[in-house]
Parts: C-alpha cells; sequence; structure tokens
C-alpha cells in the first residue's frame, strides 16, 4: 500500500484508476463491516481510509464525497465502531484539514459532538487537536470570522450543564 501511494503521488494521472479502484475497495468493505464485524476487517478498512486520506489530494473529484462519507460514518455508528478505527477516521479527517480538504468549522463541530464518547483516548486527542487547531488558526494573525464561527459552536456545548442545573445552582 505504501508503495502504491507513492507511486500515486507522483503520477497521479497514471493511477487514477488504481485509486477509484481502491476507493470503491473501502465502500465496499465498509459495507461489509456494518453485515459482519471483525478485527480484520477493521485493519483493512483503517489502511484504505489512510491511502484514501494520503492520496486525496490528487484526485478532486473525490474532494468532497471522501470527507462526507468519513463524517457521516462516524456519526451515526460512533457507538458500534471499534476504537481502533474511530481513532483512524478522527485521523484521516485531521489529515484532510491540514491539507485544506475539510472545513475547520464542520471539524471542530464534529469534535465537539465526539467529546462525548466514552472512548478516553479519542477524547483526548479531539482535545488536543481542537487546541492545536484554533492556536494554529490564530498563529499569524487573528482569523475573526473563523473565531466567531468557533466560538458559536463552542459556547451551547459550555452552556448545556449549566442548563440543565437547577436555576439557584447555576447562579
Amino acid at each position: 500500500v505504501r508503495v502504491r501511494e507513492n507511486l500515486i503521488r507522483r503520477y497521479p494521472a497514471s493511477y487514477k484508476d488504481d485509486f477509484s479502484v481502491q476507493y470503491e475497495h473501502l465502500k465496499s468493505k465498509i459495507t461489509l463491516f456494518f453485515v459482519s464485524p471483525s478485527s480484520e476487517l477493521n485493519d483493512e478498512i483503517s489502511e484504505l481510509i489512510m491511502f484514501v486520506s494520503h492520496c486525496l489530494k490528487c484526485y478532486p473529484s473525490f474532494h468532497e464525497e471522501f470527507p462526507k462519507m468519513l463524517e457521516d460514518l462516524i456519526r451515526k455508528h460512533n457507538s458500534i465502531l471499534p476504537s481502533e478505527l474511530r481513532l483512524v477516521i478522527c485521523k484521516s479527517l485531521i489529515i484532510l484539514r491540514n491539507r485544506d480538504l475539510y472545513q475547520p468549522v464542520l471539524l471542530m463541530k464534529l469534535f465537539f459532538e465526539l467529546l462525548g464518547c466514552p472512548d478516553k483516548i479519542l477524547r483526548e486527542m479531539l482535545k488536543l487537536h481542537i487546541i492545536t487547531d484554533i492556536r494554529n488558526i490564530n498563529l499569524k494573525n487573528s482569523n475573526n470570522k473563523m473565531n466567531r464561527a468557533i466560538q458559536l459552536l463552542f459556547i451551547p456545548c459550555c452552556l448545556k450543564p449549566l442548563q440543565s442545573l437547577p436555576k439557584s445552582q447555576s447562579r
């Protein structure tokens, strides 16, 4: 897989069909995983997800479909996915974000939702990425538009616990 990934990065036009085959293979493996989950399939899906994530920049026709597929997969099936697969999906989305193939606000919204996941390793990774990403967005200069969008996501998450308390305790 690493050799194929390297070849695709060097000669994207020559390997477009190969990439498409691997992408379709990933989609079929995900479907098969939900019919019959197994650790063997989990490893294969993880490897294919990382392969597609690393090569996606070479093929603009897949830029919208792949991140959406991963987002839907982790959002809808978070509770039944194995921990390793959840981590791989989140790492893949981070790779896509770092290559500007996925919007930071969409990623942060998804990650804020996943912070309620019982997986401690995943929560730590998500918190670290959220903090690092906000810091990097504002590193060179303050991006007020992005900051406002992130605040609109963050404030309701912080207020939820306060709203559930009785009025006498929330003050």
